[in-house]
């Protein structure tokens, strides 16, 4: 049963990830220009690469960039 509650889980984060919906700040989940508070614009968006470990690293090191209000 656990098994079955898992993949339903992950089925729902997987469509809600490809359906770009609305997040936090009223915006597309994956967008250019997220803003809030102090943290100033900040963009989740990563083009130009084929997925690859170094293209990994490299988005694992802007994700480590994004600021946080706190």
């Amino acid at each position: 049963m656990a098994n079955v509650a898992k993949k339903s889980y992950d089925k729902f984060a997987v469509a809600t990830i490809e359906a770009n919906g609305a997040c936090y700040d009223g915006q597309d989940f994956f967008d250019t220009d997220h803003e809030e508070g102090k943290s100033g614009v900040q963009s989740n968006i990563v083009t130009g690469a084929a997925f690859s470990a170094n293209s990994l690293q490299s988005g694992i090191t802007t994700m480590r960039g994004y600021k946080d209000d706190s």
